[in-house]
């Protein structure tokens, strides 16, 4: 849990501010926290936006990185719409990205309701090698859109 108040509060008040933008997540976050940080709201979204000294509070960031695997939309960011990112987003400068696993990582995890009907006794066989798959695996999955596994053909949806 949380190790201290201050930290607490750091985490609850950015997930405050950042529902809007990420409302699930950040509702997630917020139901674990509350347990912690006896907050008395039912959900996020009926959570007062941080206010400092009667105005919004607004952070400064340097950068934002943007990470897309498509280089038109990197593009269009950096290029037209730069201005009104910056201003929106109330960031210095933006940092394009392309390179998708430099920042976050694959996994793969079988859907066991709709593979299980499909596969029945298999499942676990196959579970394990679709858990097992690496980086390249799920990629060339992805891209090629079909892969074998024990001998079963799967398609990506």
């Amino acid at each position: 849990m949380f190790s201290s108040f201050v930290g607490s509060q750091v985490l609850l008040t950015s997930c405050k501010v950042m529902a809007p933008f990420t409302p699930f997540f950040t509702e997630v976050l917020y139901q674990n926290m509350r347990k912690v940080c006896k907050e008395s709201e039912d959900s996020i979204n009926f959570c007062r936006v941080p206010e400092e000294e009667g105005k919004l509070c607004l952070w400064n960031c340097r950068e934002m990185i943007v990470v897309h695997p498509d280089t038109d939309f990197l593009d269009d960011i950096t290029g037209k719409l730069r201005e009104y990112v910056l201003e929106e987003l109330n960031v210095r400068s933006l940092v394009p990205c392309n390179h998708t696993l430099k920042y976050a990582s694959l996994r793969a995890e079988p859907d066991f309701s709709v593979l299980g009907k499909r596969l029945g006794k298999s499942m676990g066989v196959v579970a394990k090698e679709v858990k097992a798959m690496t980086q390249g695996d799920i990629l060339a999955f992805e891209k090629g859109r079909r892969s074998n596994y024990c001998y079963t053909l799967f398609e990506a949806d």
